[in-house]
């Protein structure tokens, strides 16, 4: 066993009835991290800012493309490659 691995052993469930707790089903994250890299990204930190705390301080691996998708999702307020919104 790898040091700080952990063996997870999972009962089949053919009834399907088992219900997540900690995540809704398919998700691929929790409401903390998008709130974390929110909160960098507001103390105007870069997407490979983000990428490189979260690796050091969390040992997390991600993405900037990630980091991008989350900003996105919670700032509602994308441009369209190519558009100006002040002219537009």
């Amino acid at each position: 066993m790898v040091p700080g691995a952990v063996t997870v052993r999972v009962p089949r469930d053919r009834l399907g009835t088992f219900r997540p707790r900690l995540l809704p089903s398919y998700a691929r994250r929790t409401g903390a991290l998008d709130d974390m890299v929110i909160s960098l990204t507001a103390k105007g930190l870069t997407s490979g800012e983000i990428v490189s705390h979260l690796a050091q301080t969390y040992g997390m691996t991600t993405t900037k493309e990630t980091i991008a998708t989350i900003t996105d999702s919670r700032s509602g307020t994308r441009v369209p490659c190519g558009r100006d919104p002040i002219t537009d």
